[in-house]
């Protein structure tokens, strides 16, 4: 619902002002945007929008992504662990499920993997970023390894995966990864 990122030639403005300054990367910063970038057939209750708004932002982010490679630009999404939509949070209440969650579930763990997944199929050019975060209690990287690495290799694919270190132990996460 932002304006300025469906303004295209403000977009080719600011992508040609990047790769004229020698940048090569951008990144969007978001808690969980996989349910306004992608439909997901096995977790219907997660969705956020209407179907012409989601489409519209599939296109918009194809083109962008585009646009991007185009003048070298690497497009990278960012995410928190384990944030979900406020709709899937509603969805499974009853199962403990909140909009931020500090504990993996199966049901969580599934969830994370499908839009992992369904993400990476859908945008093969773009790099997934992942920050666990201190919400998640023990086992950030345990998290990783059997939610968000499973998630890529389900699609095929193989984008780079940048883990930030924000609260995983670095020589911990090397061995059980």
């Amino acid at each position: 619902n932002f304006p300025w990122f469906f303004d295209r030639a403000l977009m080719l403005r600011y992508l040609d002002e990047l790769a004229g300054n020698g940048y090569n990367t951008i990144f969007f910063w978001n808690g969980h945007p996989f349910v306004y970038f992608l439909k997901l057939a096995r977790y219907p209750e997660a969705r956020a929008l209407s179907d012409a708004d989601l489409q519209r932002n599939m296109e918009q982010l194809r083109w962008f992504t585009g646009e991007a490679d185009r003048r070298g630009i690497w497009t990278v999404m960012h995410f928190y662990n384990i944030h979900v939509s406020p709709e899937f949070a509603k969805a499974h209440e009853s199962e403990g499920v909140r909009l931020q969650n500090s504990v993996s579930t199966p049901l969580l763990r599934d969830y994370m993997r499908r839009c992992v997944a369904e993400f990476v199929s859908t945008y093969p050019s773009v790099g997934l970023m992942l920050t666990a975060g201190e919400a998640l209690g023990a086992g950030k990287e345990e998290w990783v390894r059997d939610a968000i690495i499973p998630g890529i290799r389900d699609s095929g694919r193989h984008p780079p995966l940048i883990v930030r270190q924000w609260t995983i132990d670095p020589y911990r996460f090397r061995n059980i990864v």
